[in-house]
């Protein structure tokens, strides 16, 4: 609750995603060739560079895993 209160106290995220999910049928790609499917648990967002970070939990873009990744 700590964390949350002073992550809530700094500068707003660009976007904050909270136990949401998005699907897209699973041969669906970018441009990149990346998949398009997203799933998102625990409290996460995206800064204006583009990264996701998430101080709660896990963060899964495609099929990459993270965990607890740094602020921008």
């Amino acid at each position: 609750m700590r964390e949350l209160a002073v992550e809530l106290a700094d500068d707003p995220p660009d976007l904050v995603v909270s136990n949401a999910a998005t699907i897209a049928p699973l041969d669906a790609r970018n441009t990149q060739g990346l998949p398009l499917g997203l799933a998102v648990n625990y409290l996460a967002r995206i800064c204006s560079c583009g990264v996701w970070s998430s101080r709660a939990g896990h963060v899964r873009r495609g099929s990459l895993w993270s965990a607890a990744l740094p602020p921008c």
